[in-house]
This record gives C-alpha cells, structure tokens and sequence, in this order.
C-alpha cells in the first residue's frame, strides 16, 4: 500500500479520550441545556438518538456534526467549549509519544488534522502533548474548516484528495470511531486504520517505516482498505 497521505484525528487518538470522555459530554449536555432549555434527561435521550455516548463506543458519531445539522452557530458552540474545556485533564503518559509522530510524518507527503473540535482547543492540546504545529501540513477542524457554514469529515477528506491531487487508494484515514474516522474514507475508496489507544500509532509507525505486520492485540487494530 503506497500510503502518500495521512489523515488523523486528534481527540482519542492523540491522547486517551478516557481523560476527557465525561467532561465532554458534560458540556454537549451543558450547550443544549443552556441554549434550549432542554431538560437533562431529555438531552440524553436525544443525544443516543444520534450515537451521542458518555463512554466510548464503535457506532459514536460527532457531537459537532449533529450540532450543524440542527442549525447551531459554530462560533457559540465553539466558545462554550473552549472556556469549558481543560486541557490539564489529558494525562500525557497515556498519548503518543512525539516521536512516533515525527516517524510517520517522515514517511509520508501530507499529514493532515482532521477534528470536529475547534482550533483554539487543538493548538491547546497539541502544546499539552509537545507538538509544533508546523509537524502537520494542514489542520481543518470546525472553525477552521475547507467551507463555510458547516462541518463533515467525509467531505474534508473528499477537499484532500482533491486539493493535493491524490488518489484515494494512496490515503490512510487514521482515528478512533468508525463511523467518523474510517467508515468514510473506505466508502470513499480509500483506507482506515482504527485505533483504540494512542500507543497504536506506534505499530502504525513500524508499518510505514518497515512494512511490518500489525500485532494482534485484543483486536484493537483494525485495518479496512478497498
């Protein structure tokens, strides 16, 4: 497989998204609270509706995805987030390590950041990690994004493969939900590495460098390529 360009995920994939995996849901459910007067229980129902999970789970789908699609400005949401959102809560042993970034970066053309969050939060959590932003060749995220007005990640990964002319088949979509991260690039004709915690970027590292083959490790790496 000629992996030419790479497309990652940041939150669970970068760091552990257990760190962080209640205190998001409280300010999804804190949002909608506030903006609609909604009550909890309500919101909870509504958010499963739409694989919108406190815990971790292969059908999970994007908080920020389905709050476009219901009309809300990005900037409001993106502001609540941001003040809501503390970055001292990754705990750094449990992210990749630095250089298993700069490995993969090395190997390929274009490594891109694809994230449903904002770009106030990723530059946080990337300073959190010890990352320059310059080891990345774009970043799109949802007030960062390639059109206006809306967020999906099938159609960002769509504007890469056209922007910088590569063919699907030469495009690994690397993240931790399915549905997300990987269902659509494999729908696209490309390929997805599924990942459950930071340290499988480090066989995904040892596979672009040497070819290796992937440890089967209670099933947490999945490959899908078309």
């Amino acid at each position: 497989m000629n992996i030419k360009s790479i497309i990652l995920d940041v939150d669970g994939t970068l760091y552990d998204l257990d760190d962080v995996m209640s205190m998001n849901y409280r300010i999804q459910r804190d949002f909608l609270h506030q903006k609609f007067e909604m009550d909890y229980g309500e919101i909870d129902e509504y958010f499963k509706k739409n694989s919108i999970f406190e815990n971790r789970k292969k059908d999970s789908k994007s908080c920020t995805e389905l709050f476009m699609k219901m009309g809300i400005d990005k900037g409001e949401w993106n502001h609540f987030r941001e003040i809501n959102f503390d970055v001292n809560q990754i705990n750094i042993d449990n992210a990749v390590k630095l250089s298993t970034i700069h490995r993969i970066a090395l190997q390929i053309d274009y490594l891109i950041l694809l994230s449903s969050n904002s770009i106030n939060n990723i530059i946080n959590i990337l300073k959190r990690l010890q990352m320059d932003i310059d080891l990345f060749t774009k970043i799109i995220c949802s007030d960062k994004y390639v059109y206006e007005n809306t967020f999906s990640k099938c159609e960002a990964m769509k504007w890469v493969m056209q922007y910088y002319n590569i063919p699907a088949s030469n495009v690994l979509s690397v993240g931790d939900r399915y549905k997300t991260d990987i269902e659509p690039m494999v729908l696209l004709g490309g390929n997805g590495y599924l990942v459950k915690k930071p340290i499988d970027l480090e066989y995904l590292a040892d596979w672009i460098e040497t070819g290796a083959p992937f440890p089967n490790i209670d099933d947490r790496i999945i490959i899908s390529q078309i």
